[in-house]
């Protein structure tokens, strides 16, 4: 959640927005919304898991 004067959480909300539209921007146009959900959860979940082990 954003307070009124903590720039910094702003920050890293719209960092991360940055990295998640660059990384969806493969002009695949979803029909569902379940489809779009997947494909995200996917582009964070994968190489977390992966950084992690």
């Amino acid at each position: 959640m954003n307070r009124r004067g903590n720039c910094s959480d702003n920050a890293v909300e719209e960092a991360f927005f940055q990295l998640l539209k660059r990384s969806m921007s493969n002009e695949k146009i979803y029909s569902r919304r379940d489809e779009t959900r997947a494909d995200i959860f996917d582009d964070i979940e994968w190489p977390y898991n992966n950084w992690r082990r």
